[in-house]
């Protein structure tokens, strides 16, 4: 069977909730936003998670410092969090700037007016050249009332304004473009996994 040429790949058929994780470690705060976490276990009282998050995040090294995290999903009403939480750097910004959180007393800062928000304890990680994958346990969660409808990465064009979400898209090119270029440089040297 002949395929047609066009600009559709399969993993462009994928809508994904936006995600943004916080971490802290050693007083120091950051906040990244994410689209790949989902649930690794049905095991009922020891459920798992499972996000992959950009290695060279400073958010990132936090939550591998401090094996904790917080994931929010977030609601149409955070659309305009997105550009601060994932098109800047937290070495360089405050990313907190603009967002209304509460600290914890239980791990990281909870954005407040999220879908919901889970707690995880890092179990296991893997780190990539150009990612780091955690598996967690479910700690603590807490979900909204009624009202709050999660924003998927689709709408966020249509959401934000062409002009930001051109922005948003040119980063994460330069982003996709220094991941090439880590794996690239791995080369035989990536992990295997067994299974």
């Amino acid at each position: 069977m002949d395929q047609v040429k066009t600009d559709r790949t399969f993993l462009s058929l994928l809508d994904s909730p936006v995600y943004a994780v916080t971490a802290q470690s050693n007083g120091r705060h950051g906040a990244m936003i994410a689209t790949w976490f989902t649930q690794l276990s049905m095991a009922r009282g020891n459920i798992k998670v499972l996000l992959v998050v950009s290695r060279s995040n400073l958010t990132s090294e936090l939550l591998l410092e401090s094996k904790c995290f917080r994931v929010h999903l977030l609601s149409k009403s955070q659309v305009n969090w997105v550009p601060g939480l994932g098109g800047r750097s937290g070495r360089s910004h405050d990313k907190f700037s603009g967002v209304d959180f509460e600290e914890s007393l239980d791990g990281p800062r909870v954005l407040l007016g999220a879908c919901g928000w889970l707690l995880g304890g890092v179990t296991s990680q893997l780190i990539l050249p150009d990612r780091v994958v955690v598996a967690a346990d479910l700690l603590r969660e807490r979900v909204a009332e009624a009202g709050h409808s999660p924003l998927m990465t689709g709408e966020l064009s249509s959401l934000l304004g062409e002009e930001e979400a051109m922005r948003l898209r040119q980063k994460w090119d330069e982003d996709a473009v220094r991941d090439e270029a880590l794996i690239r440089g791995a080369g035989s040297a990536l992990p295997s996994l067994e299974i």
